[in-house]
């Protein structure tokens, strides 16, 4: 289900880019990513936490220190990558400064990367 929901942020980031609709498009590339470590955790037997509701999610302040403790990010770099999209989403959701062409463009890029290999479609050709 979360993969599916990869994807779908994925394509959806993609298109925006297209649209010339960067903040959209860095928000959905960061979810990608997110719920694709969430996909990969959960075919990994790890459950998010519970919170004060009762809801589980994994919080998105350690997640990306989370997925390379438990080897999903296999690289210091990937963990960098990881902050840097969720850095973007909040610049996109939360602030007054756009996210540029350039920015934008480069969530994406990284959101496939990540989104690939948390899937295991990272194919080494």
């Amino acid at each position: 289900m979360m993969d599916q929901k990869a994807r779908s942020n994925l394509e959806a980031a993609n298109v925006l880019v297209d649209a010339e609709l960067f903040d959209s498009a860095a928000s959905r590339a960061y979810y990608a990513v997110y719920l694709s470590g969430w996909s990969w955790l959960s075919a990994n037997n790890e459950e998010p936490p519970t919170d004060d509701d009762g809801r589980r999610y994994w919080p998105h302040a350690s997640f990306a220190e989370k997925l390379f403790e438990w080897g999903a990010l296999e690289q210091p770099e990937q963990r960098d990558d990881f902050e840097y999209l969720r850095n973007r989403r909040i610049q996109a959701d939360y602030f007054v400064d756009p996210i540029n062409r350039d920015e934008a463009q480069e969530a994406v890029t990284l959101a496939t990367t990540l989104v690939r290999q948390f899937l295991g479609e990272d194919h080494h050709e």
